[in-house]
């Protein structure tokens, strides 16, 4: 392989880093991965039976090296072998000698055995640094209540020959030293075998002396930088528990330093008194009892003692007292299928919600705020719940989500349930949701007869929306078609209890629900093209 080498009359110091900083240009392209780039590589060597070798005549001046030679250089390497990867290019090489050396040598190799790519070296340079020391941190943060620090002596260049450490703190410094299990004042001066030594700050808005460390190092003394203190503004401390109270929550600042505590724990923007109660408790905490269930958020309070902290706050919200209107919303679905209606539809807490199945919907979530959903039964195709949209297909059965108001016990729950439309399950179709209907269930609750007639125009007209309608179709009806052909009563849970079949102009029937156990039912009428489904409670 050709290329060259040069060494050079040059003596380290041992501890002493140095820098070689090489200035080169190629004679050819570069390659297409590093190795495949000329090289540079640095080492030194102590005077030996191979000077005559390596050196020519004049020690005192740059020779190049025979190639027979280089074996020697190989096995002296001090500098990381550099691949050269753009030219031109500054090659810089730090190293620490393990002990004293007289020559400095470089080598240049080509990128392969042929010559090519060689390395062409314009101008070296050497720099010496004697042994540095840092101290860290350079700037402490304290603040106004003691803390701890841990200062550190930085050995710069990796020195050999460190002996020991003394610490430079000043007469009357203000720092505090804990020497043996005591917390004494710090004293001017403190030496130790480790790189390290920990003190306390004083606390309050005096901050102590800077300080330094002077390392001993082969026999001399080198001192560091100045550890100069800074003054911070503590921030206000995080109070930990539950954003939202359902019957009860604890509250407490874990990161409260010692000799601090809560003076006062208040509730700003109303709810206290009997609608939370508040009972501090030992070590700072506080527990808040939910007696009304204040359904408004409120800012906790805690003061800290002394005028070291500012009050720590955090946003609290209680559960509301039972899952009445806790979830509302509005489902919207397909229609996929020809045989299929498109649904839009109030969502129900409790009942069952029918939608067809394999057919995504969405249902727009509203009610009150931190809701949480979880599924309780059923194995759906695919659901998500995307901000306040849930996305819902179901896979031929039904399925049932938990909402709660926060995490935790004694918030109310609801359940809300979707069923699959059939004929046999559920009603039969849900169609386009209107302001009107064009039938009339009465009485709602009901214990033994429930009447069903038609409306009238005036009637319809007149009606408003906050009825039991659950969805029906009005598109293309006539007065004529408002008649009743059948009526089919189902329970919650989707079952078909009873099954009615009238003739001719049908427009009011009578219905016997006295069998029927209490709770709540679904009436789905049809008139021979369009159905409406209505709800109603049988109470006994």
């Amino acid at each position: 392989m050709e290329g060259i080498a040069y060494a050079m009359a040059y003596t380290t110091v041992p501890d002493w880093s140095y820098t070689v900083t090489i200035y080169s240009t190629l004679s050819s392209q570069l390659g297409t991965t590093a190795t495949e780039n000329p090289m540079a590589v640095v080492g030194t060597l102590t005077t030996s039976k191979y000077e005559a070798d390596i050196l020519v005549t004049d020690p005192t001046v740059c020779n190049f090296v025979p190639q027979t030679s280089w074996g020697i250089l190989d096995s002296s390497v001090v500098g990381t072998v550099y691949y050269v990867t753009q030219t031109p290019d500054t090659i810089t090489v730090t190293f620490l000698p393990h002990s004293s050396s007289n020559y400095l040598f470089i080598m240049a190799q080509p990128s392969d055995e042929f010559g090519n790519g060689n390395l062409m070296i314009s101008k070296v340079v050497i720099a010496a640094n004697p042994p540095t020391f840092t101290i860290s941190p350079a700037a402490p943060a304290l603040t106004c209540y003691s803390t701890s620090t841990t200062f550190k002596a930085n050995n710069v260049y990796g020195s050999y020959g460190v002996t020991g450490y003394t610490w430079n703190i000043g007469v009357n410094s203000g720092w505090k030293y804990n020497q043996n299990g005591t917390i004494i004042a710090a004293p001017a001066s403190i030496s130790t075998s480790a790189d390290s030594l920990i003190l306390i700050s004083p606390g309050g808005t005096t901050l102590p002396s800077s300080i330094s460390v002077t390392v001993s190092c082969n026999g001399s003394n080198y001192t560091s930088n100045s550890a100069v203190p800074t003054y911070f503004v503590p921030q206000p401390l995080p109070i930990v528990g539950p954003v939202g109270i359902c019957t009860s929550a604890s509250y407490s600042i874990p990161t409260l330093p010692s000799g601090f505590s809560v003076t006062n724990w208040s509730i700003v923007g109303g709810g206290g008194g009997s609608t939370l109660s508040l009972s501090p408790g030992p070590n700072s905490t506080l527990t808040i009892t939910n007696n009304n269930y204040y359904t408004q958020t409120t800012t906790l309070t805690a003061s800290i003692s002394g005028a070291c902290f500012p009050p720590s706050t955090l946003q609290v919200s209680a559960a509301s007292s039972s899952s009445t209107n806790l979830v509302s919303g509005v489902i919207n679905q397909g229609p996929c299928y020809s045989n299929e209606t498109l649904i839009n539809q109030t969502l129900l807490n409790g009942p069952p919600n029918f939608i067809y199945d394999y057919c995504p919907s969405i249902t727009t979530i509203s009610g009150q705020p931190n809701l949480h959903f979880s599924l309780a039964s059923g194995t759906p195709s695919e659901y998500d719940l995307n901000g306040n949209l849930l996305n819902l297909t179901l896979n031929g059965g039904p399925v049932s989500f938990s909402v709660y108001q926060f995490q935790g016990g004694g918030c109310p729950t609801v359940n809300l349930s979707f069923m699959p439309l059939s004929d046999s399950q559920g009603p039969s179709a849900v169609m386009l949701a209107s302001d009107h209907s064009t039938y009339r269930l009465s009485p709602n609750p009901a214990a033994g007869i429930v009447t069903i007639d038609v409306l009238s125009n005036d009637q319809i007209e007149a009606q408003s929306t906050d009825n039991q309608i659950i969805a029906r179709s009005v598109l293309g009806q006539t007065k004529g078609m408002r008649v009743i052909e059948t009526v089919k009563i189902f329970d919650v849970n989707g079952r078909l209890r009873k099954s009615y079949k009238y003739g001719g102009l049908t427009t009011m029937v009578q219905l016997d629900v006295s069998h029927l156990e209490t709770g709540v039912y679904f009436a789905e009428i049809f008139n021979g093209k369009t159905k409406e489904v209505k709800k109603f409670a049988v109470q006994h």
